[in-house]
């Protein structure tokens, strides 16, 4: 039987290290997947502790920090379309948690803000997220989150394809 070969397409992405470089890339990446795996779960936690979903809650910290964003820049910030955020945008707003005000700048769009009971269920959700935040990474020194911030921003900027 005669074995065709396969020229695979290549990028940046398909170029894997050989040898001892290829392992430490592989344990470097399940362990990158297990910390988010775990600091997702942390924030799942919390978010239901407040009666709120983990997009919810996201959402909720976004619009605290940012107050007047478009829903386009809470998508980015979120890293989904637009659409993905309409549907839980638009419960929020049933539930009276946020307000969509007309954009002076762009009368097809609307800035968002959050009302006075969004706000209140960020302000005493949040610290709780805070207190989990400090506790994980209270075990890395200054210098050591110096260098996972640098690191996880190369990684973050990576041009592989999606």
């Amino acid at each position: 039987m005669e074995v065709m070969a396969i020229t695979p397409v290549t990028n940046c992405c398909d170029q894997v290290p050989a040898g001892e470089t290829a392992e430490l890339t592989r344990v470097a990446w399940v362990q990158l997947l297990r910390v988010h795996a775990k600091l997702t779960r942390h924030m799942e936690r919390i978010a239901a502790e407040h009666h709120l979903t983990l997009a919810q809650f996201e959402m909720l910290i976004i619009l605290w920090k940012n107050e007047g964003i478009s829903q386009q820049e809470l998508a980015q910030r979120l890293l989904v379309t637009k659409g993905n955020v309409c549907t839980v945008l638009c419960r929020m707003e049933k539930s009276r948690w946020v307000k969509r005000e007309s954009n002076p700048n762009d009368g097809r769009a609307y800035r968002l803000r959050l009302s006075d009971e969004g706000r209140r269920i960020i302000e005493r959700a949040y610290p709780h997220l805070r207190e989990r935040i400090d506790c994980v990474m209270r075990t890395l020194s200054d210098r050591q989150l110096s260098q996972l911030s640098t690191l996880l921003k190369e990684l973050e900027s990576a041009s592989c394809s999606a």
